[in-house]
C-alpha cells in the first residue's frame, strides 16, 4: 500500500509542475497581448493629440477652428490642461484615463470626434 501512495504523490507533483509551466506560458501570452493592447491605445490617444494640436495650429482660415468658440471657453480648456493631475512615476491607470477623457473631451468640443 506504501507504493500506490508514492506514485499518486509524485504523479500530483507532476500534475502541479505541469500546472505551471502552462500558467508561466499563459502568463507570457497575456504578457504579449497587454503589450500590444497598451501599444494600440497608446498610438490612438496621441493620433487624437495630435490631431487637436493641427487642428489649433492650421493657418487655413476653414481648418482653424479658434473663431468658434468664445474666450472663456478657451481658458476653460486651457486651464483643465493646466490642471490635470499627473503622476507619469507611478504608471497609474487613473492618470491615463484622466488624459483620455481631457483628451476626448477638448477633441470632442474642436468637432474632431
Amino acid at each position: 500500500m506504501a507504493t500506490p501512495k508514492k506514485s499518486n504523490v509524485s504523479s500530483e507533483t507532476a500534475d502541479q509542475e505541469t500546472s505551471c509551466l502552462l500558467l508561466a506560458r499563459e502568463l507570457a501570452s497575456l504578457r504579449g497581448q497587454f503589450h500590444d493592447i497598451t501599444t494600440r491605445y497608446q498610438a490612438n490617444v496621441e493620433a487624437t493629440l495630435v490631431a487637436c494640436v493641427n487642428s489649433l495650429s492650421a493657418k487655413d482660415s476653414e481648418d482653424l477652428l479658434c473663431g468658434k468658440k468664445s474666450r472663456r471657453e478657451w481658458q476653460t480648456l486651457i486651464k483643465a490642461v493646466q490642471e490635470i493631475k499627473l503622476k507619469p512615476q507611478k504608471g497609474r491607470l487613473k492618470d491615463i484615463r484622466r488624459i483620455d477623457a481631457l483628451v476626448s473631451e477638448i477633441a470632442e468640443q474642436l468637432g474632431l470626434s
